[in-house]
């Protein structure tokens, strides 16, 4: 999208695209403390953020009659997709734990072995 097709979109819309940006950031630094995670946020990034931008810069493209219809979808897609990188943050994060713990245990282990 470019800047110019942003500015051009109503307010709301913008602060949607600007809110699930923001929390795919935190999703990102969650992914850079371990960046094998990113296999658990891939299509939330190759395929969710780019399609949530499209749907919402297609829908505002329509006559004002059908925008009315496709709001309150949108408005749904939005949440949904907050959620679901909500979600993902969690699990980036247990799997960032989880792989610490599987770190230390198997250090530990060889660590003890060698004695």
């Amino acid at each position: 999208m470019k800047n110019e097709d942003f500015n051009e979109l109503p307010k709301k819309y913008q602060k949607d695209i600007i809110k699930s940006i923001i929390i795919s950031e935190k999703l990102l630094n969650e992914v850079e403390k371990n960046p094998s995670a990113y296999k658990l946020v891939q299509n939330t990034f190759e395929i969710y953020l780019v399609e949530l931008i499209n749907a919402i810069t297609d829908v505002d493209k329509l006559d004002n009659g059908l925008k009315e219809i496709y709001h309150e979808k949108i408005n749904n897609l939005v949440v949904e997709y907050n959620n679901h990188v909500e979600t993902l943050i969690e699990r980036v994060s247990k799997y960032n734990l989880t792989t610490l713990d599987v770190n230390i245990n198997t250090l530990l282990k060889e660590m003890k072995n060698e004695k």
